[in-house]
Parts: structure tokens; C-alpha cells; sequence
């Protein structure tokens, strides 16, 4: 499988223009950056604040692959309908987008782009990292799946969590990640405690999958 390496390009306003580039990094233009159709429910902050989507751009600077990394689910409810249309929204507008032929060298590259698009939430919770601000009291053991393990597939996956005054998880996703990855761990961040805070706040829970030997 041929590795594509990935840049981050940042849309926050879904505004179609130049991203901040080093001199090393191929000069990456946007024609069209379509707005995501998000549902109405979107603004819950149960759903996170952000949507990332990792997409492959080809030689004519169309889209040919997109997959979303959020938003977070309920951990009542994973498989929720809204969290599913919120990525889908977020994948559809990505693929919809059109850039200018990426150079490099001159010449015309397939290139992996990550992009970031807000949710539609009027007061978002604070961002922290659990271990350092919030002491974890249980953290639950990922379930390493038999696909993944079939294709010797390791790793670090990072789970996105809300957590809640009392220092339960109110809801989870995928923040990075091998995709066959992801379904053994975002069930059991669900399961994590910290400790209690008087605000609900976003936070990152991080799994590390090793083939024995």
C-alpha cells in the first residue's frame, strides 16, 4: 500500500484560501470549500466542539477519499443518528471540495490533507488534558479486535471525551487513529472516571495497541 503523507490544513470558517505553509510544504490552494449541512442538534455540546475529516486530494485536486475523525457520541448511545449525520455532513463537504493542482517540484502530487470544521455550539467546554488536570480514577481496557490483529495492525489511538462534574464520560470519538482500531476503544473510554470538577470539559484518553509476541 503506497504511503501518502498527511498535512494539516486548517478551515475552520470554511473560507475557500491559502493555508499557512514552511518553505518545504507543497503551496496548497482551495477553488471551493463547500459549508457542511450539519442538523440542527449539532449545537448539543454533547456532540464535542469540531469535526476533523483526513482526505486525499489527487493530481487534479479533486477529493477521492475522506474520513472523519468525530464528532464524539454519546456513551449512551454510540451508534447515535445525529453524531452519524454530523460526520456524514462533514465528509460530503469535504469530498465536495476542489483545490488547485498541488505542486511540488513543478509537478502535480497526490497529497493527504487533514481539515477542521466547528460545530455550530454557542459555549463549548473547555479543552484539558484529563491526566494532567483532571486525575483518572478508572481507565478501562481497550478491546483489541480480531480484524485488526489479522492484519497486524498497532498502534496509538486517541479518544476524545466529555467529561462531566462528576468525572464520568458523557460521550466519546475518535480524535486519531488506525480506523480498526478505533471500535475497540472508544467503548471502553466510555467507561473511564475522573475526578470530580465543577465545569464539564473536553479531554483526550489515549490507548497504545502492541501485538504480543
Amino acid at each position: 500500500m503506497r504511503q501518502i503523507p498527511f498535512i494539516f490544513f486548517l478551515l475552520l470558517l470554511f473560507v475557500p484560501g491559502v493555508c499557512s505553509q514552511t518553505s518545504d510544504v507543497p503551496k496548497i490552494k482551495t477553488i471551493k470549500a463547500p459549508t457542511p449541512g450539519f442538523p440542527a442538534e449539532a449545537n448539543n455540546f454533547i456532540y464535542g466542539d469540531a469535526v476533523d475529516v483526513q482526505f486525499i486530494v489527487n493530481k487534479e485536486g479533486k477529493v477521492t477519499d475522506a474520513f472523519a475523525y468525530g464528532p464524539l457520541a454519546p456513551c449512551s448511545n454510540l451508534k447515535d443518528i445525529t453524531a452519524n449525520a454530523i460526520a456524514k455532513a462533514a465528509v460530503d463537504a469535504t469530498k465536495a471540495m476542489v483545490f488547485e493542482p498541488i505542486l511540488k517540484d513543478g509537478k502535480p502530487v497526490e497529497i493527504g490533507l487533514t481539515t477542521t470544521y466547528k460545530l455550530p455550539i454557542t459555549d463549548p467546554p473547555a479543552r484539558e488534558e484529563p491526566k494532567s488536570s483532571r486525575k483518572a480514577l478508572y481507565l478501562a481496557k481497550p478491546e483489541y479486535k480480531a480484524e485488526a490483529k489479522a492484519k497486524n495492525i498497532q498502534g496509538e489511538v486517541k479518544i476524545l471525551v466529555l467529561i462531566g462534574e462528576q468525572g464520568n464520560v458523557l460521550s466519546a470519538g475518535a480524535l486519531s487513529g488506525n480506523p480498526l482500531l478505533l471500535g475497540g476503544a472508544i467503548g471502553p473510554s466510555c467507561k473511564a472516571r475522573f475526578a470530580k470538577h465543577s465545569t464539564k470539559a473536553i479531554g483526550v484518553v489515549t490507548y497504545r495497541f502492541v501485538l504480543s509476541n
